[in-house]
Parts: structure tokens; sequence; C-alpha cells
């Protein structure tokens, strides 16, 4: 075998001790070459316990060394990038070199020749054909083309990672990972692969999604447009922890979203339009700022009660009992307050009391004579006109003042106070 043949593309052929390892050859995982960690195909692999190395390059060093190829370089080394129909075989200049050429053989297992095509330059785009699988190495010459480099390790083009995880999806699971594919502009799946870990945002509305599977894999999302799809379950949602945005709405049969407790950093949600019922998971969700419910069967709206970053709350076409515990009013959004309390009056047992406990009562009790006692209703009732002033000019409560919709609610319960002994006049003591 003559390696250093002139002419370009030439086909060369390959002594049987190396015709043997090329046939036998089986895709890696973890290395290209299992003595060389270094060298690795672009696609990030997948442990398989059962894969196999590709073959070591000695027996095309014995050979170089046969034609009078003394070792002078260094051994360059080749990254692989796949593209669809096509492979990119890059590698980093080495001192010294003047060519470099390129090598390489299928991987179907009727291996009968390799293909030498001298002097390319890195990065070399191979136009291959689709229904077969390569592998490549690249050799660097110096001026006198008597010295040269070890062959760099062979790495080969099957699809490794999540390269072929993506390749693999089919059904419901190709028709949402080409809708993220389109939104992401990122083309097809080897385009994607290189550079999922970037996208941090997806818009998917309309695209008749059902499985969300293939969403799992975006680590670093943080805004989620979801709406108007086939959604039944967020089960992979679950695993999207850098979530910011989540917009659900429109999935007409999703019920549960038990899951969504874990994404704690959620600040924006849309469940309008859909058939969730129970809010419970929201609890959980400490930084959410925005949530619409808007047409949703929700029973109870008290697991907002608690969000205290929560500011705006769309509950258009929501239909549920209006009490504190179904229906909160207090310390809750003023749209939400409004739209819970509605025409009724506050009173001290569904209003005010809740009011008291979460900001008033801590230092305002009966255990504190330097203070007014707000810690039960006849002593609220009899300090009302003075808490009121203090509330309203916003030096009660002393950490902070109640917001706009809560002096509403105290300045109207205390407007609604029978005239009696006492009322409005205060004990004189400090707040």
């Amino acid at each position: 075998m003559r390696l250093l043949h002139s002419g370009n593309h030439l086909r060369i052929g390959i002594v049987t001790a190396i015709m043997a390892i090329l046939v036998a050859c089986q895709p890696v995982e973890e290395s290209l070459d299992r003595r060389d960690e270094s060298q690795t195909s672009a696609a990030k692999p997948e442990s398989n316990a059962d894969a196999k190395p590709l073959p070591s390059t000695d027996e095309l060093s014995e050979e170089l060394e046969k034609a009078g190829i003394r070792i002078t370089l260094d051994r360059p080394e080749v990254q692989l990038s796949l593209r669809d129909g096509a492979n990119i075989v890059a590698w980093e200049p080495i001192e010294g070199a003047v060519r470099y050429d390129l090598f390489y053989a299928p991987l179907d297992g009727n291996l009968e020749q390799a293909i030498r095509i001298e002097g390319v330059v890195s990065p070399y785009t191979h136009i291959k054909e689709t229904n077969i699988n390569l592998i490549y190495t690249v050799v660097a010459f110096d001026e006198s083309l008597t010295g040269g480099s070890e062959p760099a390790a062979f790495t080969s083009d099957v699809p490794q990672g999540y390269l072929a995880k993506c390749l693999a999806y089919t059904d419901a699971a190709r028709i949402t990972i080409d809708r993220a594919i389109d939104s992401a502009a990122k083309g097809d799946c080897y385009f994607l692969s290189e550079d999922i870990e970037s996208i941090i945002s997806l818009d998917l509305t309309g695209g008749g999604i059902s499985d969300l599977g293939p969403l799992v894999d975006f680590v670093n999302l943080e805004r989620l447009n979801l709406s108007n799809n086939l959604v039944i379950s967020i089960e992979s949602l679950a695993l999207l922890s850098n979530l910011k945005a989540l917009n659900l709405s429109g999935n007409a049969n999703l019920a549960d979203i038990s899951l969504l407790s874990g994404l704690t950093g959620l600040q924006e949600l849309s469940l309008a339009d859909t058939a969730v019922s129970d809010l419970t998971a929201v609890r959980e969700l400490k930084e959410l700022r925005q949530i619409s419910l808007a047409n949703s069967p929700v029973t109870s709206l008290g697991a907002l009660a608690e969000l205290r970053q929560l500011q705006t709350v769309d509950v258009t076409g929501v239909n549920v009992p209006r009490n504190e515990a179904d229906c909160p009013s207090i310390s809750v959004p003023a749209n939400l307050s409004e739209f819970c309390l509605g025409d009724t009056v506050p009173t001290y047992t569904d209003q005010i009391q809740r009011m008291m406990q979460l900001h008033c009562v801590s230092c305002h009790n009966v255990n504190n004579a330097l203070r007014a006692n707000l810690d039960s209703e006849a002593e609220t009732i009899t300090n009302a006109t003075i808490a009121n002033m203090r509330i309203q000019d916003g030096s009660m409560p002393p950490g902070g003042a109640l917001s706009p919709s809560d002096m509403r609610i105290f300045a109207n319960w205390v407007s609604s106070l029978n005239p009696g002994p006492g009322n409005g006049q205060g004990n004189g003591q400090g707040n």
C-alpha cells in the first residue's frame, strides 16, 4: 500500500490487518479511542456498557513507517461535527505541517477500500451518502513530505448522545421536537444538538403538541409557551427548574398541575381555558407575580393567599365561593380582592380578623399593655378608629404600609360599624 500516492481523492488498498479491525468496529459512547480520551465526537455521548471502542491507528502508523514517513509532527486532534448528508472534519494547525491528508472508510462491514483525500484544509466538509456511517482520521505532513504525524484517533459519524435521541423521535414526540427546532431557529437536530443548552425561550403555540417528553433536554429554558395545544400531562415539565414563565392556556383537557409545585422559580403562569380545578400546587410558587385562571373551573383561590409577590390575577369567568377560605380578599392583588369581595361589606370574621393576624397581633395583643389590643373582635372594634388612622397614614404596621386594597377594606369595615360606646374613641394607647 502506497500511502503517499499523489493526486486527490485516491482510493488506496487497506492491508488485511486494518481491514479486519475496521470491519469489526462499533460506535462508542464515551470515547472514540479509549487510549486517547481527548478524541471525542461533537455530539455529547451517553453511557453504554455494551459499546465497543473504535480501532486504534497503530496499523496505519505502521504503514506510514513502511512508506518511509518519520514521526516529526504532533498528532492532530480531530473534531467531527455531523450534518444531514455531510460531516465537518476540523483540527487545530500543527506546527511545521504543510499538508493534511484525510482518510475515511465505511462502517458497514463490507469494507474493501479506504479513501484518501490529499491536501485538505480545516474545517473540511465531506459530503456523504446518508445511508452509511464512516470513520475518519487525519495525518499531517511536513515540508519534506517524508516526515509527518501519527494518524489522529479514528472518529465516527454514528450519532451519539442527544443527537441520536433527537433523530430517533417519532410520532407525537417528533411533532414536539420539530416545533421546538423551528421556534429555536436551529434548522434540524444536528444544529440543535450543538446548541440546545443556550435556548432559554420556546414559543410552541398551537402546534398540535401532546407529548412534552422532548422538552426535558432544554434544561435552561426560562420561558415556555404551550398555549392552544393538546397537552394532558405536564410530567416532563417538572424537570425544567429554570422556568420563569409558563403558558398552558387553551389546553382544554389539562386538569392535573400537581407537578408544578417543584417549579419554584415561576413568576408568570397561565392556566386559562384549561380543566384545572385544584390550585394546591400553586401554593408553593412563592415567586409568582402573575397568574391567569380565566374560564377555568377552579374551586378555590385560597392557594393564592400566601403568595406575597403576586401582583395580578386574571379571574375572568371564574366562579368560586365568596369567602376568605376559598376566595381571599386580604393581602392579595387588588383585582383579586375586588373580585372576591364583590359588593359585600367586609366583616370581622371574614376579612378583618385575618388582616389583624397577618399584620398586627404579633405586637398588638393582650400581653402588651403598652399597645392597643387587636387580638379579638371586641378589642379591635374598641380601637378601630385610631387603628384606621394609623393604617391610612401608613405608620401602621411599622414594618410597611398595608396594600391599598387592604387599607380600603379596613376603612370600609370601620365605616360599617354601628355607633356604640367606645367606638371610634380609642383608648389613647400607642400602636
